[in-house]
């Protein structure tokens, strides 16, 4: 018995020497990718810096600790933008049994520069946590994964702020064939709780909550964005809204639709939603003075009646939104002008 647990021992201990040589080298190629991958980022006119990495996440993950990174892109010509990102340190991860999956994480204060034909804007983004995940794809082309954990964006210029408990974006990339406006190129996901924001004024005092699912029909050609773009609307290429949900101030909003480019290259389709709470949240935005009492008096009467019951037995506002000819449209009133998009 005592020899069979000695066998076992030594097993468990060649195995994990075995596992410990194979982390080490598996880490020293992760940190020799990163210089390999900054000295071509260098030659196509980047500028890339930061300090000496350092091999961390032993046992289960093969990670590089990075302190002090700061990458520089230039401007590829007229209309595009330059940028510039800075950190105190970011994480490099890969997990062995996922070798096309790479995830960076960091945590504190970012900072932003995005350059375009003379205008710049300036911010920093502090977060409780930070993950990208990018995933080379084995049925799809790729996958793109940001989460936010308690992010604080503030802008320099004008000094304005945004702050959320939790951020989510979630691409996926599929490999579809040119042309093809029924089959789905990309999946979007985003997801936002409790943005505050300066941006909505009064409005924005109280916290959103909004999720967004959409898919985009039709792949998108390559080339400049002036040519590829109104070749993908005329091969009939649509943005399909499956769903989005909007909460605050006591109101909840759900819609779906379908938006396409209208020759001018304007927003153009249709969606439906439905409002519920709508009288709680006058009642927050008469008790905060954005709406006189006898004015909300009367806004309440009006969509009670044009309202109909849920099964629940809630008051429901099913409402119309269309784009068309520059216009956008809640039910039949014409709400605000959609300009084309600028694609120079």
């Amino acid at each position: 018995m005592r020899r069979l647990v000695l066998i076992v021992l030594l097993l468990v201990a060649g195995a994990a020497g075995l596992w410990l040589g194979a982390w080490y080298v598996a880490a020293r190629q992760l940190i020799a990718a990163l210089d390999g991958w900054a000295e071509a980022r260098r030659a196509e006119g980047w500028q890339v810096a930061y300090g000496s990495p350092s091999a961390t996440g032993f046992p289960s993950k093969v990670a590089a600790q990075i302190p002090e990174p700061r990458l520089v892109a230039p401007a590829r010509g007229s209309g595009t933008i330059a940028w510039e990102w800075r950190a105190p340190s970011v994480r490099i991860e890969i997990v062995p049994w996922r070798l096309d999956r790479v995830t960076l994480r960091n945590r504190g204060e970012n900072r932003l520069v995005a350059q375009r034909d003379g205008a710049r804007l300036e911010a920093t983004l502090d977060c409780d946590d930070a993950l990208v995940r990018l995933e080379a794809g084995r049925r799809d082309a790729g996958r793109y994964l940001i989460e936010l954990v308690g992010p604080k964006l503030q802008l320099v210029d004008p000094a304005v702020g945004i702050q959320a408990s939790q951020l989510g974006f979630d691409l996926r990339l599929y490999r579809t064939p040119p042309g093809d406006h029924l089959a789905v190129a990309a999946d979007l996901g985003f997801g936002v709780n409790d943005l505050v924001t300066e941006l909505l004024g009064q409005a924005g005092r109280a916290p959103v909550t909004a999720n967004l699912e959409v898919e985009l029909m039709g792949a998108i050609p390559s080339g400049p964005p002036d040519q590829s773009v109104p070749a993908w609307r005329d091969d009939g290429g649509t943005v399909e809204v499956r769903r989005l949900t909007l909460s605050s101030s006591g109101i909840r909003v759900a819609a779906n639709g379908t938006l396409a480019l209208d020759n001018q290259l304007r927003p153009m389709g249709a969606a439906t939603a439905a409002i519920r709470g709508f009288d709680a949240a006058i009642d927050r935005l008469t008790a905060a003075g954005s709406v006189n009492p006898r004015d909300a008096q009367l806004a309440k009467l009006l969509l009670s009646a044009i309202a109909t019951p849920s099964a629940e037995g809630e008051r429901v506002l099913n409402v119309p939104l269309t784009a068309q000819d520059g216009w956008f449209y809640v039910g039949p009133m014409r709400l605000t002008r959609l300009y084309p998009l600028k694609l120079k």
